[in-house]
């Protein structure tokens, strides 16, 4: 009885960046494993996509055939909504695949204070869907002990696997010790994992992205597999990390539950991604370029990254050498990213760290969210992103223009009420 667990694949991240097909070739090479190997079991523990909604069609269409091809296979693609693509009304893709009925989205409901997990049998297995919420409200209710998991008693005889997507220590491994950024976010002590019953064959877990506990096989309960290609520049780094540090590569996991513990066997694959790392001081900006030019000049075929770490960058500089990359990573088809150490301040008020930042994209995501949690809002920065990327487009040149604005209106509606905790009385 096998089942292929991944997560965080994250479709639809580095939007116009030479990675944006990244992260669906690689859930592709992961549902060609399972399809090879006659497994029936696909689990995507969470954040199946970058966001709630896509417009790249090609990005769309490339999931839907891939997603097809498991269901007419005999393949059951389990997955659970993610603090990345799940919306407050279910008014995302990945409830349309769900009714379309190329993923299974087990059941759960916010009641009375408790959240409700329902359980959905497929085969001979029977799952149970814990979902990424907002401001992890997941882990309040494994807290509280306020988790339902209706109906367990009555599959005694069954094998029972719960996906998660939430972030929670176990068995003494910390997300946060391979990881900085982790330690950002907010961990759960594994008391939580008390609230999830004995009869839960296996943990699912989504959410980490770097893949904990690093082995090849063990005999284990849960696990993160990690993301296969991430979401970001970190991730990228991360990959770098694991290839040198560890000598070890992104993964998916194989698990075997047929005997008394289930037995999982990582599958190690760079997913065609090529990331170089280079770190100097600052010569000047003829010098920077020209190893740029180098580097990149003799990275292999693939998804190519390269990843610079450059200290004491004069200001003045940087936004030529910005320039630089941007045209580099075009001609070079090279995601290019400057880690620097730098401060920049938006206001009096408010200082954020934009020591990493490279681009618009990124400056973005990073201001929002900062200022968000500097100014004590309670506002979804993905929303805020959202809608920023809905205001940003224009006009295509054959559409009318009243039809083009009530479109853009129809859209934004509902992202506004959702950011602003405004509904409609129905």
């Amino acid at each position: 009885m096998l089942i292929v667990h991944t997560a965080d694949t994250h479709i639809g991240a580095f939007t116009n960046r030479p990675l944006r097909f990244a992260n669906v070739d690689a859930f592709g090479e992961i549902a060609d494993f399972v399809v090879e190997n006659d497994i029936k079991y696909f689990i995507v523990a969470g954040d199946f996509f970058e966001r709630p909604r896509i417009d790249n069609y090609e990005l769309l269409r490339r999931v839907y055939r891939i997603l097809r091809v498991l269901r007419d296979n005999g393949v059951f693609t389990i997955t659970v909504p993610g603090s990345h693509d799940a919306s407050v009304r279910r008014a995302d893709i990945l409830t349309l695949l769900g009714e379309a009925g190329l993923v299974h989205i087990p059941h759960y409901e916010e009641a009375s204070s408790r959240l409700v997990l329902h359980p959905l049998r497929l085969g001979d297995l029977v799952f149970y869907g814990l979902p990424g919420l907002k401001n992890n409200l997941e882990i309040d209710y494994l807290r509280g002990h306020r988790v339902v998991f209706k109906n367990i008693e009555e599959y005694r005889d069954k094998k029972i696997v719960l996906v998660a997507h939430t972030s929670v220590k176990f068995a003494g491994y910390d997300p946060s010790v391979y990881s900085y950024r982790y330690g950002k976010g907010v961990i759960a002590d594994e008391e939580i994992l008390q609230a999830i019953p004995s009869k839960i064959n296996y943990v699912a877990l989504g959410h980490i992205h770097f893949p904990t506990p690093l082995f090849d096989e063990a005999e284990l309960n849960i696990a993160y597999p990690g993301s296969p290609i991430g979401r970001d520049a970190s991730d990228l780094y991360e990959t770098h990390l694991l290839r040198k540090e560890h000598g070890k590569d992104r993964r998916f996991l194989v698990l075997d539950l047929s005997g008394d513990k289930p037995v999982a066997r990582s599958i190690w694959r760079n997913f065609n991604v090529i990331v170089e790392y280079y770190k100097d001081y600052y010569k000047g900006y003829d010098t920077l370029v020209s190893e740029v030019r180098r580097i990149v000049r003799d990275m292999g075929e693939g998804y190519r990254v390269l990843i610079l770490e450059i200290e004491g960058l004069k200001p003045e500089d940087k936004n030529k050498i910005l320039q630089t990359l941007r045209e580099y990573e075009v001609n070079y088809k090279t995601l290019i990213h400057l880690r620097t150490s730098s401060r920049t301040s938006v206001s009096e008020a408010l200082s954020i760290d934009l020591s990493d930042v490279t681009d618009i994209e990124e400056l973005e995501k990073t201001a929002i969210a900062e200022a968000i949690k500097k100014l004590g809002l309670k506002i979804d920065p993905e929303k805020i992103q959202e809608l920023i990327s809905i205001l940003g487009e224009r006009k295509p040149e054959e559409a009318r223009k009243d039809d083009f604005y009530e479109a853009l209106f129809i859209r934004i509606k509902p992202l506004l009420e959702e950011i602003l905790g405004v509904f409609e009385q129905r």
